[in-house]
């Protein structure tokens, strides 16, 4: 993932930027997890844990005869001290192996849409996994943002901001509608008893989430990527998304979880 958008941004916007995404996220994914019932004993690995509070909640879960690994590509947000049974793992997922049918639970946030190759870091995802055990894949689906607005009048500069910033990502291969072919994807392995759960929300100018696309947009404006973006129409977008009376409809929220048959699990044969 060396082509990661927020890769040179400094640790401390960083790790709030991860922080606001866990404050608005992490309620979601817990409650994806409960409908599944994560056991005691369980071995779990955590894939590009970030700032760690999904790891942390995983590893009060499973207690003392449980293990956690969590692992990202640079773990300058991860501390395990306070849990023995939490291991932090430096880990590429596109390039560096895992252990075959090693855990019984594995979670995937917001990763697979940065990847090159999302075939290749499912299909060891998939192996990684016991047979009978669950994986859960949460990313986005950014087809509904920004398709509604209110005011019409303000939507304008949020909608062009994002479609010049849209053009820019896919340049660096991230893929904003992921979400919507996971259940394929899954089903293509061979898992069982699939779930779908999209979540869509109606947000306002100055909440997290608005918070969140500004701080992205940013990063991209840093970085020069988008730099032949008209300035008066940015400075429009960001003032709208800061403004409590602009609401919009924010990108789908899109979890797929199953369990593992017990058979092979045959490789992908269709991109993502």
């Amino acid at each position: 993932m060396s082509h990661y958008y927020a890769n040179a941004e400094k640790d401390s916007l960083e790790l709030s930027r991860r922080k606001l995404v866990e404050g608005i996220q992490d309620d979601i994914s817990i409650d994806r997890f409960h409908r599944i019932g994560i056991r005691n004993g369980w071995k779990c690995l955590e894939v590009g844990a970030g700032a760690g509070s999904i790891a942390y909640w995983l590893s009060e879960q499973v207690g003392a005869t449980g293990h956690v690994t969590a692992t990202d590509i640079n773990l300058r947000f991860l501390h395990s001290d306070e849990y023995s049974n939490l291991e932090t793992r430096k880990h590429n997922i596109e390039s560096d192996a895992l252990e075959e049918n090693a855990f019984d639970f594995i979670h995937c946030r917001n990763v697979l849409m940065h990847l090159e190759n999302s075939l290749n870091a499912l299909n060891k995802l998939a192996i990684a996994l016991k047979p009978h055990g669950y994986i859960v894949l949460e990313e986005p689906d950014f087809s509904t943002f920004p398709a509604e607005g209110q005011p019409q009048n303000s939507l304008a500069s949020v909608r062009q901001v994002f479609r010049y910033m849209e053009a820019v990502v896919s340049s660096k291969r991230m893929n904003l509608y992921l979400g919507r072919n996971l259940p394929q994807a899954l089903d293509n392995l061979g898992f069982e008893d699939i779930v779908i759960d999209e979540r869509y929300t109606i947000e306002h100018g100055g909440s997290k989430a608005a918070s969140i696309h500004c701080r992205g947009w940013s990063i991209l404006m840093k970085s020069g990527t988008a730099s032949a973006l008209p300035e008066e129409v940015y400075a429009s977008a960001i003032e709208h998304m800061n403004d409590p009376g602009f609401s919009f409809k924010n990108a789908a929220n899109v979890g797929v979880w199953a369990r593992k048959s017990a058979g092979a699990v045959p490789k992908l044969l269709a991109s993502l």
